[in-house]
């Protein structure tokens, strides 16, 4: 009966397309943003495509966060023995429209630091469009911006409960080239849209409060490479770099991640929105997940 259930959710999710909502203004954004009461695991992580004013929407990107943000939520699941999850926000992915073109975040420079001026940039208008603040224990986010990292500044990082990654993660996650800070393709640094999500899935482990291993950051021998939160993402991921148990211990204990029932992990996966017909989720949903809670319960009267 597994097995069918299996067949049936894979299938629903190859005929389905992700569900992304759009924000034109900061009012509809922030109405989905507003935390309700916060109990201990149960904070929500959000994800979000920022596009700037010369940049129009596309759907190829607001898809591919989608199903980054799906097989983020399944691979955190399964190194955590099945047994926690996070709570991707519903919708699955935000669109929300800058203020700025482009070429803005990148050179307007607001920041003590140049390397940190696209990073406040884009921080800054996220934040007013959004309500993101660091340090929520009811909201984790990872932030898409459509936009260009100046030179010698940080184009992607996370850190307590806040991250944000560039265009070159966009373009990474539909199989574009690699721009550097001239807008120039740089061929040699062309990678599978699977480094991109791991990459998503290193800064989003930040958001979480999850540090570098021991011993990386001061280049250490004893450094574990080939974890997800050093430089495992880049060849390894998914099936070949993990987290540490220091770091599954971290999450367990924190806001972000729930326990789940081990039996019922494979029914608790994001459904995704039909664009023409959004009444089909709700039907194939409530029969997917009818039939899951009665094979559950007939399970469980046997043993």
């Amino acid at each position: 009966m597994r097995i069918v259930l299996l067949l049936l959710y894979v299938l629903l999710l190859a005929c389905l397309s992700p569900g992304v909502a759009s924000a034109s203004g900061t009012s509809n954004a922030l109405a989905s943003a507003q935390p309700a009461s916060v109990q201990a695991n149960t904070g929500v992580t959000h994800f979000v495509y920022l596009h700037p004013t010369d940049r129009p929407v596309r759907q190829d990107y607001a898809k591919s966060v989608a199903r980054s943000a799906t097989f983020l939520k399944q691979w955190y699941t399964e190194q955590l023995d099945g047994r926690y999850t996070f709570i991707p926000a519903a919708p699955l992915v935000q669109v929300i429209a800058l203020d700025h073109p482009a070429s803005h975040y990148g050179t307007h420079e607001v920041a003590s630091r140049r390397e940190s001026t696209f990073w406040d940039n884009v921080l800054k208008e996220a934040r007013l469009k959004t309500g993101a603040s660091f340090n929520d224990p009811g909201n984790a986010w990872l932030f898409f911006v459509d936009a260009p990292a100046g030179c010698n500044q940080i184009s992607g990082a996370g850190t307590d409960g806040i991250s944000i990654m560039s265009e070159n993660d966009l373009r990474g996650l539909v199989g574009e080239s690699f721009l550097d800070c001239r807008g120039l393709e740089k061929p040699d640094w062309s990678f599978t849209p699977m480094r991109w999500i791991g990459g998503q899935g290193h800064e989003l482990g930040h958001a979480y409060g999850l540090p570098h291993p021991p011993g990386c950051d001061a280049g250490r021998p004893s450094c574990d490479s080939n974890a997800l939160m050093w430089s495992g993402f880049y060849e390894r991921f998914p099936e070949r770099t993990y987290l540490l148990e220091s770091e599954k211990a971290i999450l367990r204990s924190g806001p972000y991640f729930k326990a789940v029932d081990p039996d019922a992990v494979f029914l608790a996966a994001p459904l995704f929105v039909p664009a023409s017909n959004p009444s089909l989720m709700s039907l194939l949903g409530i029969l997917l997940s009818g039939i899951g809670i009665i094979w559950l319960q007939r399970e469980r009267s046997r043993t």
